[in-house]
């Protein structure tokens, strides 16, 4: 905010311009709806990203699954055995775990990523793979 002052010497006026009250009251108002318009859409874009690298994981679990059965006839269900590191994002808001099982003589596997119950990730639900490749919620991948 600059005020400056103008001296007209011919006249003896004095003009001094700034920012009305009124100005600056809009200024914060406007700049308050906006926040209130960019903060919701700035979390859903990081509960965005979030999501975003789970699902990454469990692309790249699911990947290494595929390895691993061919390597040892049969899938794993200890997440350490795929030699996948997970980044923050994922240890800090999921836990993921692995089930493997058998549909007749052919072996299945499910990956789930659980939100935490800490994490930001909390009311987000669950994301699932399995071994055809499957995933769900739709809508969430």
């Amino acid at each position: 905010m600059a005020i400056s002052e103008r001296r007209s010497f011919e006249k003896g006026i004095i003009f001094i311009s700034g920012f009305s009250l009124i100005e600056l009251m809009i200024v914060v108002a406007i700049v308050g709806v906006l926040g209130f318009i960019v903060v919701p859409s700035y979390a859903e874009f990081v509960k965005d990203g979030k999501r975003s690298a789970a699902q990454s994981y469990m692309l790249e679990l699911s990947s290494r699954q595929s390895n691993y059965l061919q390597d040892n006839r049969n899938y794993t269900d200890v997440v350490s055995d795929l030699n996948v590191l997970a980044s923050d994002d994922v240890t800090d808001n999921y836990t993921i775990s692995i089930v493997k099982g058998a549909d007749g003589d052919a072996p299945i596997f499910t990956i789930t990523a659980a939100p935490t119950s800490t994490g930001s990730m909390s009311s987000d639900g669950n994301l699932t793979i399995n071994h055809l490749g499957v995933k769900t919620p739709s809508d969430k991948w």
